[in-house]
This record gives structure tokens, sequence and C-alpha cells, in this order.
């Protein structure tokens, strides 16, 4: 459902040779895109959640039915905003913000 992309340098696969090496690819590994494979536009709404304390936004789909939320991506900047419109198709009007 859910695949996480993380660019790791071929040159690095050469240094696991240690549980050192692996604990410490493990702390710095960071999630820089979720893909979500599928989106049904019938079932769910696009939706960016937003925080009214920190301003943090995070972009994702509701579930019409449940009201069950599924992240999808974090929103820093506009240009974050615009690729999550491109990437899964949503036309701004159709993009609810809750707080």
């Amino acid at each position: 459902m859910f695949g996480i992309k993380k660019k790791i340098e071929v040159g690095q696969y050469d240094k696991i040779n240690s549980g050192k090496f692996i604990s410490k690819l493990l702390r710095n590994l960071k999630c820089t895109e979720i893909v979500c494979e599928n989106y049904d536009k019938v079932k769910e709404q696009a939706v960016i959640q937003a925080s009214i304390c920190t301003g943090e936004q995070v972009a994702g789909f509701k579930d019409r039915e449940t009201g069950r939320f599924r992240e999808v991506m974090l929103i820093r900047s506009e240009a974050d905003r615009a690729y999550f419109l491109e990437k899964y198709g949503v036309q701004e009007e159709d993009l609810v913000k809750e707080y």
C-alpha cells in the first residue's frame, strides 16, 4: 500500500560490514517521499491537515465513509503543495484544508 523511497549511495553498500554501520544508517535514514499507490476519487477526499499550533501541514486522503485519514506527504512549501496536486491529479478546488 505504501512505499518509502530513500536514495542511498551505491558505495555505502561496500561499507556494510558491521552492526555499527547499519545502526547509524537506520538512525540517519529519513523518509524523503511516501508514495501512495492508489487514490480512489469516489471514496476518498484530498485533504491537507494543518496544525493550529505549529502550522505543520500534511497532505493525504480522507475516506468519505469512515473519516479515516491516510497521510501521504508533508507539505513544507508551495512547491510541495503543487507537487502533491500534480502527482495525484487533484484539482485545487477539490482540495480541503482541515485544522
